[in-house]
């Protein structure tokens, strides 16, 4: 009977494997994409949020709601704090989410509604 030395199956793990030049590659674009995604980023403001907020309340589907938002906080810190009518908070956004969820909102230039408009 044949025995085998107890480290010879623990051979493959002391092996050190690099990695082809193609995936560091493809992993040193993926930072260079993120990298310009957060230099992408604008510098959020109070007038730019002033302005954002204005547009919001200007609306007509957040006035039919009765929806309100309203800018707090100072620096870095600024958040958008939505209301109802009632005066109740209904969520809290950052300055950047609340500037990207107008931004978003404006590039949308479906009509609302129009279905009911029509007669069948």
């Amino acid at each position: 009977m044949k025995v085998q030395p107890v480290f010879e199956p623990f051979r493959s793990v002391d092996r050190v494997r690099e990695k082809a030049d193609g995936q560091n590659r493809e992993n040193h674009h993926r930072e260079q994409n993120r990298d310009r995604r957060d230099d992408d980023s604008t510098e959020v403001t109070r007038e730019k949020l002033g302005r954002a907020v204005d547009a919001f309340d200007s609306d007509a589907q957040a006035r039919a709601t009765g929806l309100h938002a309203s800018v707090s906080g100072a620096g870095p810190g600024l958040k958008v704090i939505l209301t109802d009518g009632t005066g109740v908070t209904i969520r809290q956004f950052t300055g950047e989410e609340f500037l990207k969820m107008r931004e978003a909102a404006g590039l949308d230039n479906r009509g609302r509604g129009k279905i009911l408009d029509q007669k069948l």
